[in-house]
């Protein structure tokens, strides 16, 4: 028999025990009025997040906010008058920032440095290995693709060993320095295998906006107005999923053994056991560019308007999870 000065306490922990936790929801993390689209989320845990994206006026410069602990803060990374499409970087080291103008930002020591890179154009994105083993990709202004390579000394142009190397290179992502992957215009694949980096069909002809890759496949979303796709490839051949609703995919991230796709008008999807599943109740009517999961299992999103620039309007950033983030001051 229970001592009935312990009762209360008994229930408590009962309780404890027996409640469900809470299921996950969208929380918008910036104000209604942020001044630039944001165009990129990473970060090394829930607290150490960096975001990239637009400028508030043509002469502007770009926006970074970083989550420092518990508070957002905008950082100033002494450019001006361009945008900053992606951020990836490595825990403890380096953070790379990338954008228009060719731009490729090292922030080392607190202090931003910026690269010498081979030509002008725009870099959609980066990814790599280590801090000496890095890929950017992006579109020049010659109207050619930009394939680079980073070897700890300088940037290289390998694009051109590419045969018809799409005009539009978007995203590149991998698991090893001998596993890379990067998404195209076109319905086009690229891989390199440490020694050559080749192109592959995927079956499709849209634009691959975004890839990611696990342990198991890889993942690569795109499409146009009315079409929304999504392909894996599981180290065989390149399939193409039923299509969960008609609207472009726009990113895609893999992290705590979770996938997800984010896309136009707040679409989001999640890759289950069962297959592709929509999320419910979209945090906004603006679209997603792109996601990135921490450590704990959350979704970061962000997006606006991006489609025509200057991007000096209506960004946000949204959280998909079970806490509640901190909220960044306009």
């Amino acid at each position: 028999m229970v001592d009935p000065v312990w009762r209360p306490l008994l229930w408590i922990f009962l309780l404890a025990c027996t409640s469900s936790p809470s299921p996950p929801a969208w929380h918008v993390a910036t104000s209604s009025n942020e001044p630039a689209a944001l165009l990129s989320v990473w970060g090394t845990s829930a607290s150490d997040i960096w975001v990239t994206g637009g400028r508030s006026e043509l002469t502007g410069a770009p926006a970074i906010l970083h989550l420092d602990g518990e508070a957002w803060k905008r950082v100033d990374s002494g450019q001006r008058g361009i945008d900053l499409w992606w951020v990836f970087g490595f825990e403890g080291g380096d953070v790379f920032f990338t954008g228009s103008g060719g731009t490729i930002l090292r922030y080392r020591d607190g202090a931003f440095e910026k690269m010498t890179t081979p030509r002008s154009g725009i870099i959609f994105g980066l990814w790599g290995a280590s801090s000496t083993d890095l890929w950017a990709v992006g579109s020049g202004e010659d109207g050619h693709g930009i394939v680079w390579r980073y070897d700890g000394a300088a940037w290289q142009d390998v694009g051109a060993s590419v045969a018809e190397l799409p005009s539009l290179v978007l995203k590149v992502h991998g698991q090893r320095a001998d596993d890379v992957w990067i998404s195209c215009a076109g319905g086009a694949a690229l891989h390199w295998d440490g020694a050559a980096l080749t192109k592959m069909p995927t079956g499709t002809k849209s634009s691959l906006f975004s890839i990611v890759t696990t342990p198991d496949v890889v993942v690569a979303v795109g499409g146009y107005t009315g079409l929304g796709e999504i392909l894996e490839y599981d180290g065989a051949a390149w399939s193409e999923l039923p299509s969960l609703i008609p609207v472009a995919w726009r990113g895609v991230a893999a992290g705590a053994d979770q996938v997800y796709a984010v896309g136009v008008s707040g679409a989001a999807a999640q890759r289950t056991a069962a297959g592709w599943q929509l999320l419910d109740r979209p945090p906004t009517q603006l679209d997603f560019h792109a996601a990135w999961i921490d450590p704990q299992g959350g979704l970061w999103g962000v997006g606006g308007h991006f489609d025509t620039v200057p991007l000096t309007q209506d960004g946000f950033l949204a959280y998909y999870g079970v806490v509640t983030p901190a909220e960044v001051s306009p």
